[in-house]
């Protein structure tokens, strides 16, 4: 599976209602350096629906 398939699935799975997809393709988008921006519209959409580690990664961000 190559990144591109990596970033697909996680953000269909973020889709679908997983908070931890959208979640983790934050991470990788940080840790890539790739999009800080879209990482942290998914950590807050995450946040928004209670997503505990995403508040977390947020409040570290800051």
């Amino acid at each position: 599976m190559n990144k591109n398939d990596c970033i697909y699935w996680l953000m269909r799975s973020f889709q679908a209602g997983d908070l931890d997809g959208g979640y983790n393709l934050a991470i990788y988008l940080i840790e890539n350096d790739t999009d800080w921006g879209w990482a942290e519209v998914l950590l807050n959409l995450a946040a928004d629906q209670g997503h505990e580690p995403s508040e977390s990664l947020l409040e570290e961000l800051k």
